[in-house]
């Protein structure tokens, strides 16, 4: 007897059918797979795209930020002090970008077939995890070249991890489902992540920033998290409390909110496209 199965859009916002999107793990599994596959294995430097980018930034931001003006790296050598910041801001720029033309180059299939379009989201974010760990590996080999050395704070590396996979996948579920309506966020996305980056500690310290508008600045997620990681890292002063969780609560937030509109939107998508 032929079985079938009966497809309901949710109206309930601040609601995810987990038990959905587990039963359709297997999908998910075989989008990471799709994603490893295009990234990794059809180009000709393979992973090392992945640590090009980040290094090439880290070099040039040596010589601007840490030789032209001196900027403080927190008594490490800037270069791991940058390339440090660089990789969460490099998991959650590539995620977002990713992401919100993920809705589109997915369009095929979003047409023919029906799978929660979460998946889609939820499977950039744990390919770029790879990009992490391709990072981590890159940043112990500067780290031995330029004397630094790890201590027992990078075993609470996934503590760190949480509120960026929460940010991350808010703010490109959101975008990505914008998108579908409004194709120039995708124009915009560039420019919004650049002004993003400037905002993070990324190139510099956020001990530079005044008392008055400490708590003003802290409300950026990325600034627990960058600090943070430079913590786990680099072995610096104190871990940031309070940034962390503020940043932290700011990202789960973000997260919540990113999800829902994008579960209130999906059910269009396939008359958009």
């Amino acid at each position: 007897m032929a079985h079938s199965k009966h497809i309901q859009a949710t109206r309930k916002w601040l609601w995810v059918d987990f038990r959905e999107l587990f039963s359709y793990f297997e999908v998910l599994k075989r989008l990471i797979a799709r994603d490893i596959k295009l990234r990794y294995t059809q180009t000709l430097l393979g992973v090392g795209w992945v640590g090009l980018q980040p290094f090439v930034m880290g070099g040039l931001f040596t010589i601007i930020f840490g030789k032209w003006l001196h900027l403080d790296s927190e008594g490490v050598p800037y270069l791991l002090f940058a390339f440090c910041g660089l990789i969460p801001w490099t998991f959650i720029s590539h995620c977002i970008q990713r992401t919100a033309g993920g809705i589109q180059s997915d369009r095929p299939i979003i047409n023919r077939i029906y799978f929660p379009r979460l998946l889609i989201p939820l499977s950039v974010a744990a390919v770029s995890l790879i990009d992490v760990g391709i990072l981590v590996v890159i940043l112990a080999v500067l780290m031995k070249i330029l004397g630094g050395v790890f201590s027992w704070h990078i075993w609470l590396l996934p503590l760190c991890m949480v509120p960026l996979f929460f940010l991350t996948l808010g703010l490109g579920a959101l975008f990505s489902s914008i998108a579908v309506y409004y194709r120039d966020v995708i124009y915009l996305l560039p420019f919004f992540l650049q002004v993003f980056m400037y905002l993070s500690p990324v190139v510099y310290s956020s001990h530079v920033v005044q008392e008055k508008w400490r708590l003003l600045y802290e409300l950026n997620p990325m600034v627990g998290i960058i600090d943070a990681f430079r913590w786990c890292f680099l072995n610096t002063a104190h871990f940031p409390m309070e940034s962390f969780l503020i940043g932290g609560g700011v990202s789960i937030l973000m997260g919540v909110i990113g999800v829902s509109v994008f579960t209130q939107l999906e059910r269009y998508f396939a008359d958009w496209l």
